[in-house]
């Protein structure tokens, strides 16, 4: 499908693309690319990571690649040469395993052979105000969008879905659904804010999910590795940069940013259509502090 400026219904348009079951992406994502992540072929070594944009993905990536090839190396690549919504069926054919693949699409959109309950999945998730402020500034960055709204416009679209991978919340309600519809499929939920809590703790959990057996001095190293300072002094030279060349893809990395940009009045009424949307969830715990 073309691209077209989607509307609010205070009249500010986003430039996105729509693709089946009314889902929004971004330009560069392909229709073609994204509708055909179900016909990927899966390994039983594969890792997938499944997760809502803005919730840490790169920085799980980068700790999932040092874990399993056990080198603690910060390079130009990242995890957009695994992200299957770039490729289309079989581009990654060739790519070594144990492949870190990675993807933000809803459940029904991920590859058939993942019921054959074979390939790991690791579930991130990220409070949904943080999620609302990293993205704000992603899509205000980012001139493909020619988005020009205010962060309280951008709450409104969130909540409604018009914004790139739609609605976070209709997100993870299909994901538990189906996690639950398909008890075989071997997964593990991570919480962006435990990460930030106790990222060894975490990483000792992840690695006994995938069957690694993790040496303590390799964790240390992982984790001084992949601070935050110094994964955008790794990838900045050729990191994606928007608007006054700021990064897309590396902001701040906190959490709590949020009560930076929230009113009171926003947060009440944000946490009312959390508790709307989520408040039967067996799942979802999220934290919105580490204090």
């Amino acid at each position: 499908m073309p691209m077209e400026y989607v509307q609010d219904e205070q009249g500010v348009t986003m430039h996105l693309r729509r693709l089946h079951k009314n889902r929004l992406i971004s330009d560069p994502f392909l229709e073609e690319n994204v509708q055909g992540i179900s016909d990927v072929k899966l390994r039983d070594d594969d890792i997938l990571i499944c997760a809502y944009p803005k919730s840490g993905g790169h920085w799980l990536w980068e700790n999932l690649r040092m874990m399993t090839s056990g080198k603690v190396i910060l390079d130009t690549v990242d995890k957009d040469s695994m992200m299957m919504e770039f490729f289309k069926p079989g581009d990654l054919d060739n790519a070594p395993s144990p492949r870190i693949l990675n993807n933000h699409c809803f459940f029904d959109d991920q590859p058939k052979d993942l019921l054959n309950g074979k390939t790991k999945v690791i579930f991130l998730y990220r409070n949904p105000k943080d999620i609302a402020v990293s993205f704000y500034y992603h899509v205000s960055r980012w001139a493909g969008h020619e988005y020009d709204g205010d962060f309280r416009n951008f709450l409104r679209r969130l909540v409604k879905g018009l914004i790139p991978f739609n609605n976070p919340f209709e997100y993870w309600k299909l994901w538990e659904k189906s996690l639950q519809e398909f008890p075989q499929i071997p997964f593990i939920p991570v919480r962006y804010e435990d990460m930030h809590k106790d990222q060894i703790g975490e990483l000792q959990r992840i690695g006994k999910f995938l069957g690694y057996d993790l040496d303590l001095n390799l964790l240390e190293d992982i984790v001084k590795a992949t601070s935050f300072d110094s994964i955008l002094e790794a990838k900045s030279k050729d990191c994606l940069r928007g608007v006054g060349g700021a990064p897309l893809m590396y902001r701040k990395g906190k959490v709590g940013d949020w009560k930076n940009h929230f009113t009171v009045n926003d947060n009440e009424w944000f946490d009312e259509i959390i508790r709307e949307e989520l408040g039967d969830s067996k799942l979802f715990e999220f934290t919105y502090t580490l204090d």
